[in-house]
């Protein structure tokens, strides 16, 4: 009953961890967020953020939602 239990098993077969996924960079991901951005109602009405530049306008939007 034991042997049938055992953890130690699943560690003899499975001898090294799955790979772990490739993550995006903040550099890969800005562009995306500054897209949606973008499309958001606040963003459209607000003559401010729409000079802004790519990489400070996700931060700078959100900042500008919460007073």
């Amino acid at each position: 009953m034991t042997e049938k239990f055992d953890p130690e098993q699943w560690r003899e077969h499975h001898v090294q961890p799955p790979p772990s996924p490739e993550t995006e960079t903040a550099r890969e991901k800005i562009p995306g967020l500054a897209a949606i951005v973008r499309n958001e109602e606040s963003y459209k009405n607000d003559p401010d953020l729409q000079g802004l530049p790519e990489d400070a306008l996700p931060f700078l939007w959100e900042l500008n939602l919460y007073p």
